[in-house]
């Protein structure tokens, strides 16, 4: 899917270029501003990757459940979700 990998393209390169301004701001501003915006930018780069993998994870469900067909598909994300909750959450005795 083009529009997926061009999305992924455009978030890299937003990413790059906070990357590029928190460090030309650095020497610019207080210790304490710069720690502020570097956790904020922090926090906006883990935020952009969760919606990368979430949009991730939707291209490939899709995928599959053109693949399987709708029963088929719904089956194994079931199955797939009780798998991912085991590993979660192991029972111990």
């Amino acid at each position: 899917m083009a529009t997926g990998a061009a999305a992924v393209e455009t978030r890299t390169k937003k990413l790059a270029g906070l990357q590029a301004l928190k460090e030309d701001l650095q020497r610019y501003l207080q210790p304490e501003d710069y720690e502020l915006i570097k956790t904020q930018l922090q926090r906006e780069i883990k935020r952009r990757k969760q919606e990368e993998i979430e949009l991730w994870h939707r291209h490939r469900d899709e995928r599959y459940r053109g693949l399987l067909g709708e029963d088929r598909f719904l089956k194994m994300y079931r199955e797939r979700q009780e798998l991912d909750e085991l590993i979660r959450n192991p029972m111990t005795d």
